[in-house]
């Protein structure tokens, strides 16, 4: 079973002077119901106004670490940076090899 949690939102400008907004997820992807095993994700969604209606492009890195705090320190070193979706997949190749 998975649960989306929301950690937080960057709002930024593009080169355009376009402004959208990044929202960050923990994805929490329940394993094993009798021991309560989760395996812990990351989830970007960037929101942003084209010619008058909101479009939004995302991406998800599933299965990253069974360890909650880590997935969320790096979930918070990503929203300071205000990772793109586009980037996340291999930022987290990084972290994690």
């Amino acid at each position: 079973m998975e649960r989306l949690i929301y950690e937080g939102e960057e709002t930024v400008m593009d080169e355009q002077m376009q402004e959208f907004r990044l929202r960050y997820y923990l994805r929490e992807d329940l394993k094993d119901i009798s021991t309560g095993r989760c395996l812990y994700g990351i989830r970007i969604v960037c929101g942003r106004k084209l010619d008058g209606q909101w479009r939004t492009e995302e991406e998800t890195a599933e299965a990253i670490s069974d360890s909650r705090d880590y997935v969320c320190f790096l979930l918070e070193k990503f929203r300071r940076g205000r990772v793109t979706p586009k980037s996340l997949l291999e930022l987290v190749d990084e972290y994690t090899c």
